[in-house]
């Protein structure tokens, strides 16, 4: 019973690559940005404000696994739910620049997405002649 295993693992920044950055000042004053409750329709005047994700809120988590190794692709989007309120401000592309994303728990104090987070994905890949299967893993933690 020959088993191979194959485990990598990628250190990397929440939606992007580790990179060497210069902290920059949040580039809104956010005392004076509306803020809107993510889910709920909006009206606001001007184009920027601040998104609120209230603690519990469900976040989809889109997974996707494709390429001309598989015969069919195959996406699955799973809900996760915040543990405190998370205030966004930037994002407003389908992919975020983690240098232009900023993200506060209290609306006073500000970091970018890359300097908030810190991510891990892992990549297991098992072989046995009974059975092959991939796992990946993704965590996500506070860099404080």
């Amino acid at each position: 019973m020959k088993r191979i295993v194959i485990n990598i693992t990628l250190g990397l920044a929440l939606l992007g690559f580790t990179a060497c950055s210069t902290q920059q000042n949040m580039p809104i004053e956010a005392s004076k940005m509306p803020v809107v409750l993510h889910g709920e329709k909006h009206k606001v005047q001007n184009r920027e404000y601040i998104t609120l994700l209230p603690a519990g809120t469900s976040i989809p988590f889109n997974i996707k696994v494709n390429g001309d190794v598989f015969v069919e692709s195959v996406e699955k989007t799973f809900l996760v739910r915040l543990k405190q309120d998370t205030y966004i401000y930037g994002g407003k592309s389908n992919y975020a620049d983690v240098f232009n994303l900023w993200i506060s728990y209290d609306k006073k104090h500000w970091k970018t997405l890359d300097a908030t987070y810190k991510g891990l994905m892992a990549l297991d890949v098992s072989v046995t002649h009974e059975k092959a299967s991939i796992h990946l893993g993704f965590e996500a933690n506070n860099e404080e």
